[in-house]
């Protein structure tokens, strides 16, 4: 029913004004913050630093109702929520706001459709509701997720190619080092991504523009303790950059991975760095998010041999 419905801009400012929306910006962290620390989830799209990074893209707002953040995406027609965001002790009472929520949305004629979730939220909604609701996945959205002692190490035979490319980038380029981003380094972070935009034309690409632009205002405009991230340096010129974070405890989530591809294997070396600086005994997963259906990357996301796929959900509530 969703995809046929199309609502108006009076809807959708209603029902922001009935919530008390309020735009994400980096200024939102705060706030936002203490909601996601008690929030358990594995889906790269959840993290509070992805919907920073796209939130120009997707047009982020967000509400708070009882003890849970709600993520709104607003298209000019369309308005999809996120799961609740907070601490899932009680199963009954995150229900209990759904229900909440979707009786207000009734009020504008607006249906209530949650993107992104994750098949434990699915199961909470089929065991402790009584919700009519239709489920849909998508392969073109699973997260990859890879075992991490095996992709620090590159061990055994299923990585000995990549291990060979990690050793060819050693024996072949001279002079580079690898070492954490300092509060000084974000000129030659920036330097490094407008090369890279301009040899594949973000001007072109709005993706690739809108991750440009999120990353940038990110590092420059935000407090970013919580992030690992490393340079690879060669010749003393930045050429590789790496951003990620420790999700749910045991899992190293991947933002973004970006370098200067004239040097081959720099890739495979920049992760195989990294992976060992954000090392400790706590983790055991890496996730390298989804591949959007695009064939190179599918192809470049499969050859790490994932250990499993998270799948996300889009909940169509009747």
């Amino acid at each position: 029913m969703h995809e046929k419905m199309r609502l108006s801009k009076n809807q959708i400012e209603q029902a922001k004004q009935i919530l008390k929306m309020n735009k994400v910006t980096l200024l939102s962290q705060s706030l936002l913050r203490p909601y996601y620390e008690v929030f358990d989830s594995e889906i790269s799209d959840t993290s509070l630093t992805n919907v920073l990074l796209w939130t120009n893209k997707y047009n982020f707002y967000f509400f708070i109702m009882d003890s849970y953040v709600f993520i709104v995406n607003i298209e000019p027609d369309r308005m999809y929520f996120s799961s609740p965001v907070g601490a899932y002790d009680d199963g009954g009472r995150v229900c209990e706001v759904l229900k909440s929520l979707k009786k207000t949305l009734e009020t504008c004629g607006i249906p209530l459709v949650i993107k992104k979730s994750s098949e434990a939220f699915v199961k909470l909604l089929e065991q402790t509701s009584d919700f009519e609701i239709e489920v849909i996945s998508s392969r073109d959205e699973s997260d990859y997720i890879y075992d991490y002692e095996p992709m620090r190490t590159l061990a055994g035979n299923k990585y000995h190619k990549k291990k060979n490319q990690v050793n060819k980038f050693i024996k072949t380029v001279e002079n580079y080092y690898f070492r954490p981003y300092e509060s000084n380094d974000f000129e030659l972070v920036k330097q490094l991504m407008e090369k890279w935009c301009v040899e594949r034309d973000c001007d072109n690409d709005s993706n690739l523009q809108y991750e440009f632009d999120g990353v940038m205002q990110y590092l420059e405009k935000s407090s970013v303790d919580h992030l690992l991230m490393g340079l690879l340096f060669i010749e003393e010129e930045l050429q590789g950059f790496i951003l990620g974070e420790i999700v749910s405890g045991n899992m190293l989530l991947i933002h973004v991975e970006k370098a200067n591809a004239d040097f081959p294997g720099i890739y495979q070396m920049l992760g195989y760095e990294f992976y060992s600086m954000a090392y400790n005994d706590a983790l055991l997963w890496i996730n390298r998010e989804q591949d959007l259906g695009i064939e190179g990357l599918r192809k470049s996301k499969m050859s790490y041999h994932p250990a499993r796929f998270v799948e996300k959900f889009e909940i169509i509530f009747k």
